[in-house]
């Protein structure tokens, strides 16, 4: 019952956040993808604030907001869609790069991440001057990845939340919101998203991994499924983005879960590249497959078989790297579904400086998943229709009471 006790308690520390109306003054989108002449993805944020633990017109006893910092963390994508190539670019770390921006009082601001789309600068006729364009500068292009945006003063400064709501301090109110829409510049179709709100269930201002949004390790919920389209005619993949790292490091006095001669290190700091965050996803079955790799078609079967795809930072998994060539033919022109489940990562052991000897298995591997289906529009719905299809929906974890809930024991 440790694992029912542990969720159970994030839980009500959560229906507590929310009850004091604290706010995020950091945002997460947690999937952004940069693709010069073919993929943009838009953001937009919204500033609802001028001044954070302060009052006053001078903002007595808190910081003004004067910008925004924004941190993009982002891979290179070798484009090859074949399982080994995804195998390998899901492994692959992330960089950053980071950058503050002037922001004010109720502004909003829209810009192309990629830099299709106006160079990245402001869109819309955007009259404020902000310095310089948003664009990810790192390279090589293409790349995916996630952004942050926190509230920092005019000089770069972030501003955090501070204060103990465990003991009735709370934390300080911070409006930020936004969007983001990924768009096919090529053939003018597009998906979007609300950006994802830090927990608060912890001073941590990067913190994710217990959001409403995300898709729990072994949750087991009936609620985690993904309905699969005909592989003969449409395209699928899975866009995942881990949220926490825990592992024991070679050299050390032990400690916490570790044995003598490692480190504990653990974390859901988002913005900490120094431990990017990992995970392992698959496809199963359900009752008397329940725990199975495989897949269901639409005539009740189970075909057994597949993978677990291991991710660091972020990947983009299609179908046919999560399932072997067997279970591609069993649902090939019928489609079927199968239960997005996720799975303690394996422990890395690269010199000189990831040298892991051990994950911590407390089933808080979490991530954000998004199912995207892609085809053309006439293969969906018959007839002349022209155009694609193009269409993601976050997969995450659903609590409907503890008696439609599988427990571990």
């Amino acid at each position: 019952m440790k694992k029912v006790f542990f969720v159970l308690c994030i839980v009500a520390v959560m229906a507590l956040s929310f009850a004091t109306g604290a706010k995020a003054d950091t945002i997460l989108f947690p999937y952004i993808n940069e693709n010069p002449g073919n993929v943009s993805t838009i953001i937009s944020v919204i500033n609802g604030t001028s001044c954070i633990g302060g009052s006053g017109a001078s903002c007595t006893g808190g910081s003004v907001v004067g910008a925004l910092h924004y941190r993009y963390i982002t891979k290179p994508i070798s484009g090859a869609a074949d399982p080994t190539s995804e195998l390998a670019d899901a492994l692959t770390a992330c960089s950053e790069t980071n950058f503050c921006r002037p922001t004010t009082f109720n502004d909003v601001v829209s810009f192309d991440a990629s830099g299709n789309v106006n160079g990245g600068n402001a869109l819309f006729n955007d009259p404020t001057a902000y310095s310089g364009t948003f664009v990810d500068t790192l390279t090589p292009k293409p790349r995916r990845g996630y952004l942050l945006v926190t509230h920092a003063t005019a000089t770069c400064a972030d501003i955090t939340s501070t204060g103990d709501f465990l003991e009735g301090g709370g934390f300080h109110n911070a409006e930020l919101d936004g969007e983001a829409t990924l768009v096919d510049i090529v053939n003018g179709e597009a998906w979007g998203y609300k950006a994802v709100l830090n927990s608060m269930t912890t001073s941590d201002n990067f913190v994710f991994w217990d959001t409403d949004d995300v898709l729990w390790e072994n949750f087991n919920s009936f609620y985690e499924n993904t309905v699969i389209y005909p592989p003969a005619t449409f395209s699928q993949r899975y866009l995942v983005t881990p949220t926490w790292y825990n592992a024991c490091l070679l050299g050390g006095s032990g400690g916490a879960f570790c044995p003598d001669g490692t480190t504990p290190i653990w974390t859901g700091d988002m913005s900490n590249t120094n431990f990017q965050k990992r995970t392992r996803i698959g496809l199963k079955g359900w009752g008397a497959s329940e725990g199975q790799l495989g897949v269901f078609n639409r005539n009740e079967q189970f075909q057994s078989g597949g993978r677990l795809v291991h991710v660091q930072c972020v990947a983009g998994i299609s179908l046919a790297t999560l399932i072997d060539t067997n279970g591609i033919a069993f649902i090939n022109t019928t489609g079927g579904w199968a239960t997005v489940d996720l799975e303690d990562p394996l422990p890395l052991f690269i010199a000189p400086s990831q040298l892991e000897v051990s994950i911590d298995e407390e089933d808080t591997f979490n991530a954000f998943v998004f199912d995207l289906k892609f085809g053309r529009a006439s293969d969906l719905i018959g007839g002349p229709a022209t155009g694609l299809t193009n269409d993601a929906k976050l997969i995450k974890s659903r609590v409907i009471g503890t008696d439609r809930m599988y427990w571990f024991p």
